[in-house]
């Protein structure tokens, strides 16, 4: 069971880092001055709006990496759940 709570946990984090971007962008498209946008909303700005490619890609591998060390916490702390019983 905790296997499956925490592949769904992985799911819901990178989940919610879309839906971010996609609310923030529907919804107030950055607020007024910047206040709501939100990482992936500046990425896309940088590439897509400002030609900015190489800056947009290593903000791209930033949030990558935050997904993977928080996956892979996540990951150890079922293990160590796991071990426990």
């Amino acid at each position: 069971m905790s296997d499956i709570i925490g592949i769904t946990f992985v799911l819901a984090m990178s989940g919610t880092m879309n839906l971010s971007f996609t609310l923030s962008k529907v919804m107030t498209g950055g607020g007024p001055n910047g206040a709501s946008k939100v990482l992936l909303q500046y990425m896309y700005e940088q590439g897509f709006m400002n030609g900015n490619f190489g800056y947009a890609m290593a903000i791209t591998v930033f949030s990558l990496t935050i997904s993977v060390i928080l996956s892979m916490i996540s990951r150890r702390l079922s293990n160590r759940e796991e071990d426990k019983k």
